[in-house]
């Protein structure tokens, strides 16, 4: 319901977003004269969690090079502000980009706008960036929810060591905990080691 800053790609005409998968949202729109809100079209997102998003363009006489963006306006002040609330960057592209988007810790709760920008040849400054040159631009609806990692469940139960630590790092739990999943992390978000824990000590 807030007001949110402008923003429209000036010709849609020969490339558009034609459609957004993540979570819940499934949303196949066509050409939508450069801007779109789908208020409707929402889902959920955990903090610190990876998500599959797929962004799928379309063409009226391309393929061209397009690069996509996405953001969320965590501190609800009507602003998509570079680097806070950009949340995935897809590399230049001329077919569907796929990728991980994720909520970083620290993230305010609640609901909150999400916007998808595509933009020919080069990327969007910011989630504000208005009529630029060929593209569009999508808005939707997400909730970002708390982190429900093994450390909320068992709290000061689980134990890193050594810390700090420089090549090996051991994980001990509850033994109730055996058969819990764990994912590694690298700085960038992605996903380095996912492991199945089937002793109390890993």
């Amino acid at each position: 319901d807030l007001a949110f800053c402008p923003s429209i790609g000036a010709n849609a005409t020969e490339e558009w977003i034609d459609r957004v998968r993540i979570g819940s949202i499934d949303n196949q729109s066509g050409n939508n004269e450069g801007y779109a809100a789908f208020p409707e079209q929402a889902t959920s997102l955990e903090v610190g969690v990876p998500y599959t998003i797929f962004l799928t363009p379309a063409f009226d006489g391309g393929p061209f090079n397009e690069n996509w963006s996405v953001w969320v306006d965590f501190d609800l002040d009507g602003q998509f502000e570079a680097p806070e609330e950009l949340v995935f960057l897809g590399e230049e592209s001329q077919t569907e980009v796929t990728g991980e988007l994720i909520v970083p810790p620290g993230s305010p709760l609640g609901s909150a706008r999400m916007r998808v920008i595509m933009k020919f040849n080069n990327p969007v400054a910011d989630g504000c960036e208005d009529d630029y040159d060929y593209g569009e631009t999508e808005d939707y609806c997400v909730t970002i929810t708390a982190a429900s990692g093994i450390a909320d469940m068992v709290g000061d139960a689980v134990r890193f060591f050594p810390n700090p630590s420089d090549e090996s790092l051991f994980l001990e739990l509850p033994a109730a905990s055996r058969g819990t999943t764990i994912d590694v992390l690298d700085n960038t978000g992605r996903t380095v080691l996912r492991q199945t824990l089937n002793q109390q000590r890993t």
